[in-house]
């Protein structure tokens, strides 16, 4: 053929089956990448913002953690919020509960995409008001937990790879229960005014984890940063993460910080938290918000605790959520997030089954029996010190889990829990951060997953 010769029917028949095959491609690999939803999970390795410090182990994690690098004044600071300020061990920490009135604090997740509907952000207050204006996507009506108190709703908007959280409290307009219905689209988007002007984003892959707002935690927490998520507990057996911690008050360690805030909570986006005179406790030995605690155990000694490894002569195994928390504890430590518990340090930061109930009846029938599993979960691991079981009637949650995460675990060299936990100092925190200042280096990270392309025309 000659070389200008124009090409033959086979070969245009050829080139347009190559497009069509490419753009098929192109679709399903957009899909494969980002249209996560409540029956088909983004992998537990797919955690939000993985530069974090808090998805981070800790230096020398699982060998007595950083030792060298502690809060001034951490061995008081310790007795004195383990202890509440009182004489022994407070091991109350905290309530995991079922949609109702007393699921306050935990986080529903909600996975947007491009045939949702599309809602813009009003209302939000400073420090991020530059907020204002965002577009998402997320399933109309999309329900807040259903707490009386400490509302909250977690979106990632897979279009957009951006994570919105939003903060109701405790108001009781029809507004703080869930977004309002909603056919919005990239031209005309539903305005939703956040009560309060509570809000924070960050995106899930390339975002800080930290300064993301106020909507989600005091300390500034990026939406869904540290949240244990059901699958964690049901299916992986370890919380990879770090934990979030809510403890009576804050204060400044006795005057040796400025203020009643460290990294990240000295962030943009961090809130002043409960202060120990409005709390009506002594300021004495109180941490700053945003303080760092960790365990020292050692790997051994964790292997002790945990129920699937060998039993150690004179250790008690833990139930196995227990372990988890004890495990993440001391790999990756625990972030005070925000007060008011009246209690040593609780550990709220779970995953709320509310989206689970709510996709069960728009659209995912089959996903409330997933929430189910981990009830039926906790069900059969809640007992002796460490759970206790309520049961009420709605609007109640109508089950309630006590944990009592301190409690029951056994003298470890003759020390309890107490004697084996610290507070970083906060230039730990900020080293495996990246940030200037730090202390501690991060390990080797695994390849951050790639962001989702191709769903729609990215939204500003």
């Amino acid at each position: 053929m000659p070389e200008n010769s124009p090409p033959t029917g086979r070969v245009v028949r050829s080139n347009a089956w190559a497009i069509t095959t490419f753009l098929f491609l192109l679709l399903v690999t957009a899909r494969v990448q980002a249209q996560y939803n409540i029956l088909s999970q983004h992998p537990v390795s797919n955690r939000p913002y993985p530069s974090a410090y808090y998805n981070q182990q800790l230096p020398n994690a699982g060998a007595g953690g950083p030792l060298n690098h502690l809060m001034p004044n951490s061995p008081n600071i310790v007795n004195t919020v383990m202890k509440n300020g009182g004489s022994s061990l407070v091991t109350g920490a905290g309530a995991w509960n079922s949609p109702g009135s007393d699921d306050g604090q935990h986080k529903p997740l909600y996975y947007g995409q491009a045939s949702d509907p599309v809602y813009q952000l009003a209302g939000c207050a400073s420090p991020m008001s530059g907020l204002n204006g965002i577009k998402f996507h997320a399933p109309s009506g999309a329900q807040f937990n259903q707490g009386s108190f400490d509302k909250e709703i977690v979106i990632w908007d897979q279009t957009t790879n951006r994570t919105i959280g939003l903060f109701g409290g405790t108001c009781t307009s029809s507004s703080c229960y869930a977004l309002p219905p909603s056919s919005g689209t990239l031209a005309s988007p539903t305005s939703f005014t956040v009560n309060g002007g509570y809000c924070s984003a960050d995106n899930w892959t390339s975002g800080q984890g930290v300064g993301g707002g106020d909507a989600v935690s005091t300390a500034g927490i990026s939406p869904f940063g540290n949240i244990i998520r059901l699958t964690e507990i049901l299916t992986v057996g370890h919380i990879n993460h770090g934990l979030r911690g809510v403890t009576t008050c804050v204060d400044t360690n006795n005057g040796l910080y400025p203020s009643r805030l460290v990294f990240p909570a000295n962030q943009p986006g961090g809130a002043p938290a409960n202060t120990c005179a409005n709390a009506g406790v002594s300021s004495t030995n109180r941490p700053p918000n945003g303080a760092l605690f960790f365990l020292d155990y050692t790997q051994a000694q964790l292997d002790c605790f945990d129920p699937s490894k060998p039993s150690c002569s004179g250790i008690n195994k833990l139930a196995s959520w227990q372990f988890m928390l004890i495990e993440a504890a001391t790999l990756y430590g625990i972030t005070i997030e925000d007060t008011g518990n009246g209690s040593s340090i609780s550990l709220p930061g779970i995953e709320s089954e509310q989206a689970y109930y709510f996709y069960d009846s728009h659209g995912y029938p089959g996903s409330k029996a997933v929430a189910d599993q981990f009830t039926n979960y906790m069900n059969s691991h809640c007992s002796g010190a460490a759970c206790s079981i309520v049961t009420r009637s709605a609007p109640h949650s109508l089950v309630q889990w006590n944990i009592n995460a301190w409690a029951g675990i056994s003298l470890v060299n003759g020390g309890d829990v107490i004697s084996h936990m610290h507070v970083a100092d906060p230039c730990v925190a900020m080293g495996l951060q990246g940030l200037a200042g730090g202390c501690a280096s991060p390990g080797p990270k695994a390849s951050a997953p790639d962001a989702p392309t191709g769903l729609t025309a990215t939204v500003q």
